[in-house]
C-alpha cells in the first residue's frame, strides 16, 4: 500500500552512511565556494584602493590586508588575489581629459566645510590581450608570490574570479588565454592547471 512506504512514528530518519557522507561533502562543496566567492570579493575591493600604490610594495601589502581576520584560513588566497587583481588594474588607459585642457583648480573649500571625502572609482576593464600583457611585464612579482602549488592553484582560482567579475567583463571571452599564459610564464604547473580545470568543472 503506499502509506506503507511513508515514514511511521518510531521509524529511523537517518540516511545510509552513503547518502549521509554525499550530503556532507555536498554541503562542504557548497560552504567552500561561497567563502571564496566573498573573500574574492573583498580582495577586488581592496585591489581598488591601491591604484596609487608603488608595485614594489605590493607583496607586502597584500600579505598585511590579508592578515586581517575576516579572511580565516584564505588568508594565503586573499594575499594572492589581492596581488593579481592590483596588477591586472595597472593596464595603462586613455582618459577623456587626455585631449583636453587641462581644468583650472577649484576654489578654496568654504570654512566649516569638512574634509572632502574621496570616492575610491574602479579603473576601466582591460581586454584580454591587454590582461595577458600586463601579467607578462608583472612576471617576476607573481612569481615570487608563487611558491608552491597552493599559492598557483590560488593565482588561478584569482584570474577565475577576476574575469567573472565586472572589471574582467571585457577579457571574459578571452578567459582561455589569460589562464594560458600564467601555464605559458611558469606560474602554473601543468598538474596544478589539471586540478584547477577539475575544479571549474565539478
Amino acid at each position: 500500500r503506499v502509506y506503507s512506504a511513508m515514514m511511521r512514528h518510531g521509524d529511523n530518519p537517518k540516511l545510509a552512511p552513503a547518502a549521509e557522507a554525499a550530503l556532507l561533502e555536498s554541503l562542504r562543496a557548497e560552504r567552500e565556494i561561497k567563502a571564496h566567492e566573498k573573500m574574492q570579493a573583498e580582495a577586488q575591493r581592496l585591489a581598488v584602493t591601491l591604484a596609487a600604490l608603488d608595485l614594489r610594495e605590493l607583496p607586502a601589502k597584500a600579505k598585511d590586508l590579508s592578515a586581517d581576520k575576516k579572511f580565516g584560513e584564505l588568508s594565503g588566497h586573499a594575499a594572492m588575489a589581492i596581488t593579481l587583481n592590483t596588477i591586472l588594474r595597472r593596464v595603462p588607459h586613455k582618459t577623456d581629459g587626455d585631449d583636453k585642457k587641462p581644468k583650472k583648480p577649484a576654489g578654496k573649500p568654504k570654512a566649516g566645510g569638512g574634509a572632502k571625502v574621496t570616492k575610491v572609482v574602479d579603473v576601466p576593464p582591460c581586454t584580454a590581450a591587454e590582461a595577458r600583457k600586463v601579467i607578462r611585464a608583472n612576471k617576476v612579482s607573481l612569481a615570487a608570490a608563487c611558491d608552491g602549488p597552493a599559492a598557483q592553484l590560488a593565482l588561478l582560482r584569482a584570474a577565475q574570479a577576476w574575469l567573472l567579475s565586472a572589471n574582467g567583463a571585457v577579457a571574459l571571452p578571452g578567459a582561455a588565454k589569460v589562464i594560458e599564459v600564467l601555464y605559458d610564464l611558469d606560474l602554473a604547473s601543468e598538474g596544478v592547471l589539471h586540478e584547477f580545470w577539475a575544479l571549474v568543472g565539478a
